[in-house]
């Protein structure tokens, strides 16, 4: 394999352990999944993978792929310092069976309790 095809690879392999912890966050939208899902540990083990390629890799990395990498993991454990410090619910759009319900059940009880207390807002 060619020294810029390897490069290339690794690149895409850290952009893919970056996205895994953004989708991991709940940041982005999982591709598979449909909606957002916030799992921390998730996003610890993603950070902790990069982290290890950078151990194990040190010295031995172009200039572009160790700047990457570290860019990379710089951004990540930054935002995961920043999601600690959030409250570990459902909240941010999602629910426990995997989609938007929790933001609209909330949505729902705020127009329920107007309409059933029958203040006309039901339209009808």
């Amino acid at each position: 394999m060619e020294p810029g095809q390897q490069e290339a690879l690794f690149l895409l392999l850290v952009s893919q352990l970056r996205d895994a912890a953004w989708f991991s966050f709940g940041r982005a939208e999982h591709p598979a999944a449909g909606h957002k899902e916030r799992n921390l540990d998730a996003a610890r083990f993603h950070i902790d993978m990069l982290g290890m390629l950078e151990e194990k890799t040190r010295d031995r990395l172009s200039a572009t792929e160790s700047r990457a990498l570290a860019q990379t993991l710089t951004e990540l454990r930054m935002l995961y310092v920043d999601e600690l410090g959030k409250p570990e619910t459902p909240s941010r759009g999602t629910d426990e069976r995997g989609g938007e319900g929790a933001a609209e059940e909330e949505a729902a009880k705020d127009r329920g309790g107007r309409e059933a207390q029958g203040s006309g807002e039901a339209g009808g």
